[in-house]
């Protein structure tokens, strides 16, 4: 994965920015505001290439603010078993 976005930040800079680090800025300024707004924890599901960079920022974000969780990635298990859901009885997500 991060040959390829580094691929395509290399054939395309202008774009990539907007599209990758622009978008990124973002949602993780969104996530902070949330993450402000409560003192539960918050969920957030993204997508495999924003991993590190989030993880990253958001670990440095909890520090600063005195946060004591950390900012762990979850895994998906895609043959987990779909439960509860009409229509998917004994399928596998």
């Amino acid at each position: 994965m991060d040959s390829q976005i580094g691929a395509f930040r290399k054939r395309y800079p202008v774009l990539s920015r907007i599209l990758i680090d622009t978008r990124e800025e973002y949602m993780i300024n969104r996530l902070k505001r949330v993450m402000d707004s409560t003192t539960g924890q918050v969920l957030a599901v993204v997508g495999f290439g924003h991993e590190l960079r989030w993880r990253g920022r958001l670990q440095a974000y909890m520090e600063e603010t005195g946060r004591s969780q950390q900012a762990s990635p979850g895994r998906c298990q895609p043959e987990a078993e779909v439960e509860g859901v009409p229509g998917h009885e004994g399928r596998t997500a």
